[in-house]
């Protein structure tokens, strides 16, 4: 009788999992959105997020999406448009990938893939009415002559508080804003390149820097930069190829490989 519990067992561990790999190689990702073209006409679209074999798409006249699927193919749909799933697969792009864009791919689909399971494992609570921040991202390296802190406000709006900090240093910046960015030089008393920061942004005035939640960033200088723009040539070489544009390509190296510049 245990023998055969076990052997029950085992064959239902095999059938999930069989089914946890067909949902990934079933699976797309956004890879970058124009617009605001919807899944199943509840929720808009962003990067990084999953288009599943249950899910459909909508699109409105001025909306683009580009996806990718676990192979590192391109789909990409430039028109107002109400998709079914099983259809997407005839907007493949049809130029020819080369090797290190569909490495690339493969590789942010699966660092994805890993972060949506461990999301869904530990899910973070966040207050409904606190700050979001969206730039720079945590653990990015920037290279420009200005960095753009930037966030999403609190749903009452009011006034923010800023809060930067230079790595292995006991004094923090704070300032008060009742906007949604604050643009910083680069190369001046408050950034320079060659160190390591990290900011943080609250609603609450009150907020003791304990329970703040830090991204951390590094400003790289003229040398590191040009050293990783080598390394990452011919990867941008080869979206060009592809028809990709600058935007998007830089807009994917600063949130794919935390390489962030203007």
């Amino acid at each position: 009788m245990g023998k055969l519990l076990f052997s029950r067992l085992m064959i239902l561990t095999c059938l999930l999992l069989s089914l946890i790999v067909k949902g990934q190689e079933d699976s797309y990702y956004v890879f970058h959105v124009t617009g605001e073209p919807m899944l199943n006409d509840s929720l808009v679209l962003a990067k990084g997020m999953f288009v599943a074999k249950d899910n459909f798409l909508t699109l409105g006249e001025n909306d683009e999406l580009l996806l990718s699927d676990q192979n590192g193919a391109l789909y990409e749909i430039k028109k107002k448009v109400t998709l079914p799933y099983g259809r997407i697969a005839h907007y493949k792009k049809k130029e020819v990938q080369e090797n290190g864009v569909v490495k690339y791919l493969k590789f942010v689909w699966k660092k994805l893939w890993e972060k949506r399971s461990n999301d869904n494992v530990g899910v973070v609570f966040r207050a409904s009415n606190s700050t979001i921040p969206l730039y720079p991202l945590d653990s990015v390296s920037v290279f420009g002559k200005e960095l753009n802190f930037s966030w999403k406000p609190t749903q009452d709006g009011g006034r923010h508080y800023f809060y930067l900090q230079q790595a292995g240093s006991e004094q923090m910046l704070k300032l008060a804003t009742n906007g949604t960015y604050l643009e910083l030089p680069i190369g001046g008393d408050l950034l320079e390149n060659g160190k390591e920061y990290q900011w943080a942004i609250s609603s609450d005035d009150n907020q003791e820097a304990a329970y703040l939640e830090f991204l951390s960033f590094d400003l790289m200088n003229q040398e590191d930069f040009e050293t990783r723009m080598k390394e990452y040539k011919p990867l941008i070489a080869e979206f060009e190829a592809l028809g990709v544009s600058e935007e998007i390509i830089k807009e994917s190296l600063c949130r794919d490989l935390n390489f962030c510049f203007d």
